[in-house]
């Protein structure tokens, strides 16, 4: 805008000398003065301000002489916005799954007309989940978005650009569900008390594994080098005891899985030593009966010894009742054997007098 800013009117009564006018103050330089008309050198642009305060604002002083005197008046000119362009945002509607990552975008840019230059979310943003470029384009800011605590958001968006009216729109945000992954928890497996047991005896080990998701277990039994496990990855297994395992206790280990976790415990295996037994196999006699006892109890007494010096093994021996004989069992770790014999005096036979009564 070249043209007319402003035209002064003046009077000089009752006297009839020509007004001249001319203008002084902060902002004069940009202006011209023609009579009593002014008007700007250069257009004014509300956006580059070129007045000293660059507030739109140009302070001028009119100054008006009659040949006689001069007379002063400061005025002020202030240049509006002119709206040159026209922008457009129509409310519109989102959406974005529950537990998206900060900086997901939610959808594409918001759809508008013009130029606008500055997008701001001013409402329904109170928790800081989402923010907003000035591409328009929706972002979450923080996460948090969970669809069972809030299905939806609308948020108030506004423009703003170059010569423009700001306008604003509402944008629905709505938080799709997504399946929630269940929680995996560990199972616990019990390996059960420990076992004593004897040689050329089968033990059955037993787990009991509990998985608190009933997700289905998968077992595995260890057993020491040198021994084989029936069925080891059930949750029941199996193994004979040998003459080599008298004495041991041994430990064996099982573990559960359901996939994801494991679980684990043992269990000991104790292999009691070598057993003699001894039993009466018939009543006789009280007498008989003593002086087979006294006569039989050398031979079994020197089998003892031989198990216990010979091979360090500890054993056992008894008998009771009337008999007119006695059956022996020996349990031998060196042979691996069981041998039932009856003994007299003097040897292993598989035969044996009875004694007569002494009156």
């Amino acid at each position: 805008m070249t043209g007319t800013v402003l035209t002064i009117t003046a009077t000089n009564e009752p006297s009839s000398e020509t007004l001249t006018y001319s203008i002084s103050g902060t902002d004069y330089k940009l202006f011209n003065i023609n009579g009593a008309i002014i008007t700007f050198k250069a257009a004014p642009d509300f956006e580059e301000p070129s007045d000293e305060g660059a507030n739109n604002v140009y302070d001028l002083v009119l100054e008006v002489n009659d040949t006689l005197s001069t007379t002063r008046k400061n005025i002020s000119i202030t240049v509006d916005n002119i709206v040159e362009q026209t922008l457009t945002i129509a409310n519109q509607t989102r959406n974005i799954a529950e537990n998206s990552a900060k900086d997901t975008r939610v959808g594409g840019p918001l759809e508008t007309t013009g130029s606008p230059t500055k997008f701001s979310i001013i409402a329904g943003n109170d928790a800081g989940l989402f923010k907003i470029n000035n591409s328009g384009q929706i972002q979450v800011a923080t996460a948090g978005l969970d669809h069972e605590t809030s299905t939806t958001y609308t948020l108030t968006v506004q423009i703003t650009g170059t010569d423009a009216a700001e306008k604003s729109a509402n944008i629905t945000i709505n938080i799709n569900n997504v399946a929630d992954t269940p929680i995996e928890h560990t199972p616990t497996v019990s390996a059960g008390e420990d076992i004593t047991t004897s040689i050329n005896k089968i033990v059955t080990l037993t787990a009991t594994g509990v998985d608190p998701d009933d997700d289905i277990l998968s077992y595995t039994w260890t057993a020491p080098t040198g021994i084989t496990l029936n069925n080891a990855n059930t949750k029941t297994a199996s193994f004979t005891t040998t003459a080599a395992m008298e004495g041991s206790e041994i430990t064996f280990s099982v573990s559960v899985s359901d996939g994801t976790y494991s679980a684990s415990d043992s269990v000991i295996v104790k292999v009691n030593n070598a057993e003699v037994v001894a039993q009466a196999v018939r009543k006789e006699s009280k007498a008989a009966s003593k002086t087979l006892l006294s006569r039989a109890s050398k031979t079994v007494m020197g089998r003892l010894s031989y198990l216990r010096h010979k091979q360090n093994k500890k054993s056992g021996f008894n008998a009771n009742g009337f008999v007119n004989g006695i059956q022996v069992s020996f349990i031998d770790p060196k042979f691996n054997t069981i041998s039932n014999q009856v003994l007299n005096a003097n040897k292993m036979s598989s035969t044996i007098k009875t004694p007569t009564p002494q009156n």
